[in-house]
């Protein structure tokens, strides 16, 4: 995977936020296995820059929050995604009472509110910070890779 650290995004729209998720695909198209922490409020854009993630390694499915079933699963070809949303965990040990450590190594895991599950997110992640800076306008940065 190509050093990533320091790309910055600016969203002024949805699409804006999907576009930059499916140029952010093709930076981590290398990456097998792993996590990518998403940080940011909720109205960021951080499942707006999955769907556009997930449409760059060109999975059809429709995308959505796994707000109440905590994980979704993508397939394309070899390429596995998981779409994890830990706002509603109480605990680190809930995710891995359901076989958090399977899909990391399985395929590219991408977290919402990484903060709830903040001990399992290795020192390798990926994390990108999504900041509101109006009612419009959103920026992505990614900070470590």
């Amino acid at each position: 995977m190509k050093h990533i650290d320091g790309i910055v995004y600016k969203s002024s729209s949805v699409g804006e936020t999907m576009d930059a998720g499916e140029d952010f695909a093709k930076k981590i198209a290398g990456m097998n296995a792993g996590i990518v922490a998403l940080y940011g409020d909720l109205g960021a854009g951080k499942t707006c820059f999955v769907k556009g993630i997930a449409k760059g390694f060109g999975i059809a499915e429709t995308v959505n929050s796994p707000t109440f079933s905590i994980i979704n699963c993508y397939k394309n070809g070899g390429q596995q995604l998981y779409h994890i949303d830990a706002y509603r965990l109480k605990s680190a040990a809930e995710i891995l009472n359901i076989g958090f450590e399977d899909y990391v190594s399985e395929g590219i895991c991408l977290i919402e509110w990484p903060e709830q599950i903040e001990p399992l997110i290795s020192k390798t992640a990926v994390k990108v910070r999504f900041t509101i800076e109006s009612e419009t306008t959103r920026t992505i940065k990614v900070e470590k890779a």
